[in-house]
């Protein structure tokens, strides 16, 4: 059954200092999840930020501009026309939001849902111990100049042996597995104890 985690990268194998380092397909799902409970907490809140941001533009504005030629032409007229501003301003609004939804989670438990789900980590590069408060702050801004180049700097993981990004990379961190497969098995074979009505005791954490 052990194959089954491996095309997510939940079972590596460990280098000769015995870490395992997650690859972009686990930091993947991790990302995955953090997005989806992202938007599923403050998908609503954005709404009501652009609605309000765009409360005084003038729909025939956009519709003029949607029938003025081809969608080049749309972009570079969107572009030009104060619209681009109050985009800008809404982009810079979420980024800063979620920023401080993640960095805060990072803060007060030292990862996010979606590593914890996997069992990955943040820790420092040189001596594996936790990251400081800063690096958390460092590394979420460095995210930018890893996704701008059409995200050359997250898949940047796939092509060293440690698997760090270009964020990693800027904040001197790198991503480990702190669980093994039998962390996962045992807790499977309990739930499915769990559901046939069986007696069974949670296995202890293995970190």
């Amino acid at each position: 059954m052990a194959w089954l985690w491996i095309p997510f990268g939940l079972t590596p194998k460990p280098d000769a200092s015995g870490v395992r380092y997650a690859d972009v397909y686990a930091r993947a799902v991790a990302a995955a999840v953090d997005v989806y409970l992202l938007f599923l907490l403050l998908g609503g809140l954005f709404r009501e930020i652009g609605m309000a941001i765009y409360a005084g533009v003038d729909p025939e504005t956009i519709n003029q501009l949607r029938q003025s030629g081809t969608a080049s032409t749309f972009v570079l007229q969107l572009w030009h026309s104060p619209l681009v501003n109050l985009w800008l301003l809404n982009a810079l609004i979420q980024f800063m939001v979620i920023a401080i939804v993640v960095i805060a989670a990072q803060f007060c438990w030292g990862s996010t849902p979606g590593k914890w789900l996997l069992g990955l980590k943040i820790v420092r590069v040189n001596t594996l111990e936790p990251v400081y408060r800063w690096q958390y702050i460092l590394r979420f801004l460095a995210y930018i100049p890893s996704m701008l180049p059409l995200m050359l700097g997250i898949f940047w993981a796939s092509f060293n042996r440690q698997h760090r990004g270009w964020h990693d990379y800027i904040a001197g961190t790198v991503v480990i597995h702190t669980r093994s497969y039998e962390w996962y098995r045992d807790r499977a074979v309990w739930l499915y104890r769990k559901l046939r009505g069986k007696t069974a005791a949670l296995p202890p954490e293995a970190e």
